[in-house]
């Protein structure tokens, strides 16, 4: 059960997109670097002109002091726990990745794991609204660490690489926002 503190902190959103099981995304390493930019409304657009699509800015939290009732909200409502992670969009068009943070700055070069990963499970070209994680410790007692998560944010090429080796970081995906062709945000 969760306690006053993270009742107050719960992640609310309207179910309004397709729902995604949690899915870790395992890491291994590349060294793709892209730039990307917010623009006016909202959504992140690569710089370099790459990606086939733009990603839209997340959909944030905000804090309650109860859980709300599901029963007078249209459309019902879905809770996520709060991860203590970075809150980011992946898309990956086919050919590249990009990693959008929710103040739309990349995040891409920082996470080279996942950008060598994300095209190797994804089934087809998407956009994911997730958080990025890092998981330290001896297996089966992991615990999420924001300390090795933040450290990941190096502007020294070499750190981040030893970085994704030491202390992969994981995508866990809360909605598809997009597949192939099909925008799914308007999708009931």
């Amino acid at each position: 059960e969760a306690d006053d503190r993270d009742l107050a902190h719960a992640r609310v959103r309207r179910e309004h997109v397709l729902d995604l099981e949690r899915v870790d995304v395992l890491p291994t390493r590349d060294d793709h670097v892209l730039d990307a930019t917010l623009d006016p409304s909202g959504s992140t657009q690569c710089q370099d002109g790459r990606m086939s699509f733009d990603l839209p800015s997340p959909m944030l939290a905000k804090a309650v002091a109860a859980v709300p009732d599901p029963s007078k909200t249209p459309g019902g409502l879905s809770f996520e726990p709060k991860w203590d992670g970075f809150r980011t969009i992946a898309g990956w068009d086919g050919t590249d990745v990009e990693l959008s943070s929710r103040g739309a700055k990349s995040l891409t070069r920082y996470f080279p794991e996942l950008v060598e990963a994300l095209p190797r499970v994804l089934p087809e070209p998407c956009v994911i609204d997730g958080e990025i994680v890092v998981a330290t410790g001896k297996p089966g007692a992991q615990r999420l660490d924001w300390e090795a998560l933040s450290q990941r944010i190096h502007p020294a090429a070499s750190r981040v690489a030893t970085l994704s080796e030491r202390t992969p970081a994981m995508l866990i995906a809360f909605d598809l926002l997009r597949l192939g062709d099909r925008d799914l945000v308007e999708t009931h």
